[in-house]
């Protein structure tokens, strides 16, 4: 039976620790916190006029940015819906209980 490494995806970088291996598969993204993401942005434009905008913390002291639900323009002209339909609703291809044909 082969054997695994496992490491955390954000404690890899820079790390030669798997080079012997034949195939790695890394699995995560490097998605900076809000508070980073501010960090990098003020260092960049540490010398703007227009001072960066921060995201406030919500009642629970958390930071997040906000959701929106973005529609893009394809290069056919049409616009496909943000979401894909869910089962059992409407538009989904099969008919659901919330269906008058049902």
């Amino acid at each position: 039976m082969a054997e695994a490494e496992i490491a955390h995806f954000g404690n890899i970088r820079g790390s030669n620790e798997f080079e012997g291996h034949e195939i790695a598969i890394i699995l995560g993204r490097d998605e900076p916190t809000v508070a980073a993401a501010e960090q990098r942005a003020m260092a960049i434009w540490y010398d703007t006029k227009e001072p960066i905008r921060r995201v406030a913390p919500d009642v629970r002291g958390r930071i997040n940015y906000r959701s929106q639900t973005r529609r893009y323009l394809m290069a056919d002209g049409h616009r496909p819906s943000p979401r894909p339909p869910r089962p059992g609703c409407r538009g989904a291809g099969a008919r659901g209980r919330d269906d008058p044909g049902h």
